[in-house]
């Protein structure tokens, strides 16, 4: 399986680039169905296999990057033959590694904030979904697909209209158990500053999470507390200070005006004061503005 890095893999010279402008509709679509079925007996078979067997699926798919829209008519039943290799809980993690590095394909060509909305957000996924995530190595530079993908898919889960305490199944008196609320504030908090993709789903979910009713009134201020004190860490580096600032980048833009004001000196102290824009990269400066702008 090809393992991809924090970085955009480099273009390949076979790879269709700019031949998207000359398609009309999604041709492969039953070849594509149809590998993904296969994908249980390819987890069988030699490394050189798996690897040309992803190489032919990316190749496909890569040549809608420049019209991924027309995928469209296909995406739901594309994601749903992956939804069920996920949900079966008798299938090895093996396939299901496998099975999110292909997701991964699907989501660099049509984009993580539209396949977010064709992703199921049932609420008997949100337990499962959770602890796969819980489960999860942050280091293991193999498997961040699995990770990348679990933190968009919770990030639609997240939505559901109940308050989350109804997750926790304990009583409240059970001081030693996580609820479910910190539970996904320490999974945001632990992939908002990793140096692979993970960290830009995190920062995604966390708006998703931190600007729920019931959430905003237990974590919000304090997650800004968390964010300014990580991002000023005397060993904090750049995949931090992008890590974070995004998170507070988001927060800030789809949250409400009420929630933010009183907030609102407080970061802007920070951002100002901070060296951000003497010390980071690009990438991390025009967070710097984009925050200043929008307090």
């Amino acid at each position: 399986m090809v393992n991809l890095t924090t970085e955009d893999a480099p273009q390949k010279e076979e790879e269709p680039f700019g031949l998207g402008c000359a398609l009309d509709y999604f041709a492969e679509f039953e070849e594509v169905f149809e590998m993904i079925d296969n994908l249980k007996n390819l987890i069988q078979a030699k490394g050189s296999v798996q690897e040309k067997a992803y190489e032919k699926f990316s190749f496909i798919l890569t040549q809608y990057v420049e019209q991924p829209h027309l995928l469209d008519s296909q995406l739901d039943s594309i994601l749903q033959k992956f939804i069920q290799i996920l949900r079966n809980n008798e299938e090895p993690i093996q396939l299901k590694h496998v099975a999110f590095s292909y997701m991964a394909v699907v989501v660099n060509v049509r984009g993580y904030k539209d396949i977010v909305k064709h992703l199921p957000h049932e609420v008997a996924d949100f337990e499962p979904v959770l602890c796969l995530l819980e489960s999860q190595d942050p280091r293991d530079t193999n498997t961040w697909t699995t990770r990348y993908i679990l933190l968009l898919w919770l990030s639609i889960i997240i939505m559901i209209p109940f308050h989350l305490s109804r997750f926790d199944g304990f009583d409240e008196t059970e001081s030693n158990k996580k609820s479910v609320m910190d539970r996904v504030l320490n999974i945001i908090k632990t992939y908002a500053v990793v140096p692979d993709k993970c960290r830009d789903a995190a920062a995604f979910l966390s708006y998703k999470f931190i600007n729920r009713n019931d959430v905003k009134e237990k974590h919000l201020s304090a997650f800004f507390d968390w964010v300014v004190e990580q991002s000023l860490a005397s060993n904090s580096d750049v995949f931090v200070k992008y890590g974070t600032l995004a998170c507070i980048a988001v927060i800030i833009k789809h949250g409400k005006r009420e929630d933010i004001l009183p907030h609102a000196s407080k970061l802007l102290s920070w951002i100002i004061n901070s060296e951000f824009k003497e010390s980071s990269g690009t990438s991390v400066q025009k967070l710097v503005y984009k925050i200043i702008q929008r307090i």
